[in-house]
């Protein structure tokens, strides 16, 4: 498995910090007009592992292969996930999966990872399907929804169609 130490950094050393950017909006413009752009643009000047500041969030670039193996293969003590995902908190609640402390998530975890396997991902895919299907049947030529609240809404849906006013 890839370290720190095999990336160039010392272990306990912070990543390489990106130039440049905003007090408290950091990268944030570059980043909104070409993400991709501006992460090759990372990469070139900083490395494969690298930090920027988006809107006060201190975010760690990991690219390349042995960045990507040192994410995939890191144990939650070593590279804990869970900030990233904080926005999954409303949708799934307090103390469920990410907001969860490390022990009680891998249990949730496990007990969740079957259902989300790509065979039972295609056994599923029919419901989906009709899931969307029922909730926009309403909805008519035009209109205007509140996006993110309906998809949230359709994550979470336990088989209730939406109205178009979700």
């Amino acid at each position: 498995m890839s370290t720190p130490l095999s990336l160039g950094m010392a272990p306990g050393n912070p990543p390489p910090r990106t130039p440049g950017g905003l007090p408290w909006f950091g990268h944030m413009l570059p980043f909104a007009r070409n993400p991709y752009r501006f992460v090759e643009d990372v990469v070139r000047r900083v490395g494969e592992v690298a930090s920027f500041k988006l809107m006060g969030q201190t975010i760690v670039l990991l690219t390349g292969d042995e960045a990507s193996a040192l994410f995939y293969r890191s144990s939650d003590e070593q590279l804990d996930q869970s900030a990233a995902y904080k926005l999954m908190t409303p949708i799934f609640g307090e103390g469920l999966i990410f907001d969860a402390p490390i022990a009680r998530k891998n249990e949730q975890l496990k007990m969740l990872m079957p259902s989300l396997r790509i065979e039972a991902m295609r056994n599923h895919s029919h419901k989906i399907v009709q899931e969307v299907e029922d909730s926009i049947a309403g909805w008519g030529e035009a209109g205007e929804i509140e996006l993110v609240e309906f998809m949230k809404q359709l994550t979470i849906n336990n088989g209730q169609p939406l109205s178009a006013g979700a």
